[in-house]
Parts: C-alpha cells; structure tokens; sequence
C-alpha cells in the first residue's frame, strides 16, 4: 500500500514535470469525478470543446499516466502530461492535503 505521504509525492513529482502552458490550461479545468483506487488515481475531466475524458495515474508498480484525450496520444512523450492528468494529480493532491488525519505513516487513502 502506497502511504499518504508517498501518493502526495509522486503527485507533485508529476507536476513538476509538466509544460508550464499545460498547468496553465489544467488550473482552468475542473474533475467531475476522482477516485483513489488504492493504486491509482482516475476520474473524469470534461474538454474545452465538451467532450469527457478519462485521466489516470498509476502510483503502484510502474509508475504512468494516461487520458482518452487526443493530446496524449499526439504529444505526451515529448511534452508530458495532457492538462487533463495534471488536474487530476492537482485534485488527488489537494484531497489528500485536506484529509482530517495527518499525512503521516500508511493511512490508507480514501478518496470521496
């Protein structure tokens, strides 16, 4: 089990890496839906032209992440994550964050 701690990390880890024009982008969208799966992140992300894309990210194992949008497919390899996993680790970022309990030790991770 990944710990709280460590899920915040690799989160913040992929942010990092992002292009600064795609967190730009990601900050002006917003998940419908997420959900920690106890090895990965995923939710669902509406597009600027109304379409719904699913992103996720995978913590446990080989770490990696991927959407349905278009943009994955085209230029993830070159320029990083698509706006959509950005936002996603954004708000698996930020409920971890505001979880009650401290991020300390292997609380396990529920996502609302």
């Amino acid at each position: 089990m990944i710990t709280p701690v460590a899920n915040a990390a690799a989160l913040n880890d992929l942010m990092s890496k992002a292009e600064s024009k795609r967190v730009s982008r990601a900050l002006g969208c917003q998940m419908q839906y997420t959900e920690w799966t106890g090895s990965q992140w995923q939710g669902k992300c509406p597009g600027s032209e109304g379409a719904l894309y699913e992103p996720r990210i995978t913590l446990v194992g080989q770490r990696s992440f991927n959407c349905t949008c278009q943009d994955k497919t085209k230029r993830a390899r070159q320029v990083g994550p698509c706006k959509h996993v950005i936002c996603l680790a954004m708000t698996g970022w930020q409920m971890l964050v505001e979880q009650e309990r401290p991020l300390k030790g292997s609380i396990p991770v529920v996502a609302a």
